[in-house]
């Protein structure tokens, strides 16, 4: 993930095919010291635009919307399905199109890479002002759990795991001498990562089980803090099956180039994923309900045409079609 460190030629045919992405892959995580991390602040090209704290806005109506914006008839909370990932230009995202569909101002709240704590943390700010709380998640929950060499941890596993591990085991003030350039002892010793455990494809079962539980536990705090659960709806994200695209040429080849450029650790878990997605997405809806939460489901299957970029991810056509399913159940 948004790693160049990658043959050039799976690059050059996923931009060819959908150029965007490119702007997308160049979008390097930051360090943010409330939801860990973040796209880059106050980026502004013809793809993508984002505000002081990473979000990226929102065109609604004859404004814009982002974490500015003092309140917003709704949030909409997620990972890179949410941020927007793939869209041809901030009008492109779900966010940007329910907006449109229900004239409503929507805030996007997408953090790239986050699980359902990241997603609940990113609400804090804005969960007593805005009014209607809209989560579309799922996938990072369960694939950070497959992938993680640390499915112990207290907070539960996250992306780029390893290398914030790294960061937090120097001193911040340490960090930020590196950054300026100068060299600075650590007063600490040296770094103390903890060592990792390792991934057994024997345990995927129990970290699917685990993954659907901290996404529940997460969902169970925001609708309380939202007012109830008349004020939530979820949403389980779509996660792309080559076979139910198989009518849909132009998404063929992007599947493929993606599942290349993660490489080959990707493979055991997408199977698994995807062999277990179906399910997952169910047990979420029947948990959902015992709650009293709405919920609706996003297969791939549903969705018309040209609509995904990769397994994860659409194009402004895909997200347009999504926040109609989403516009209807609200």
């Amino acid at each position: 993930m948004w790693s160049k460190r990658v043959d050039s030629a799976i690059l050059g045919g996923r931009y060819e095919a959908a150029p965007q992405l490119e702007t997308y892959d160049g979008l390097e995580p930051r360090v943010h010291p409330w939801v860990a991390m973040s796209a880059p602040r106050e980026v502004r090209t013809p793809v993508v635009s984002t505000d002081y704290q990473g979000f990226r806005r929102t065109p609604c109506g004859s404004g814009t919307v982002d974490s500015s914006t003092p309140a917003a008839d709704g949030m909409v909370l997620g990972g890179s399905f949410v941020f927007g990932v793939g869209a041809e230009s901030d009008a492109e995202t779900l966010p940007a199109h329910l907006a449109r569909i229900t004239g409503r101002t929507w805030r996007n709240l997408g953090v790239r890479a986050g699980t359902s704590t990241h997603e609940l943390v990113a609400a804090l700010p804005f969960v007593e002002g805005d009014r209607q709380v809209v989560v579309c998640s799922g996938a990072n929950n369960l694939i950070a759990a497959l992938q993680t060499a640390r499915p112990h941890d207290v907070y539960g596993p996250l992306f780029f795991e390893e290398t914030l591990l790294k960061v937090g085991a120097r001193s911040m003030h340490d960090v930020a001498a590196l950054i300026d350039g100068q060299a600075r002892p650590s007063r600490g010793g040296s770094p103390d990562v903890p060592p990792a455990e390792g991934v057994d494809v024997g345990t995927f079962d129990q970290r699917r089980g685990q993954a659907l539980e901290r996404q529940l536990r997460d969902l169970r705090l925001l609708t309380r803090l939202a007012g109830g659960p008349e004020q939530v709806l979820f949403c389980a994200q779509p996660f792309v099956d080559k076979s139910s695209r198989s009518a849909v040429p132009e998404e063929q080849p992007l599947l493929g180039l993606h599942d290349r450029q993660l490489g080959e650790s990707w493979e055991r878990i997408r199977e698994y994923a995807l062999a277990t997605w179906p399910r997952y997405t169910e047990e979420l809806g029947n948990r959902c309900a015992a709650l009293g939460i709405p919920f609706v489901n996003l297969p791939a299957s549903a969705f018309r045409g040209w609509s995904f970029v990769d397994r994860l991810h659409c194009r402004g056509e895909g997200y347009r079609q999504a926040a109609e399913h989403l516009a209807a159940a609200l």
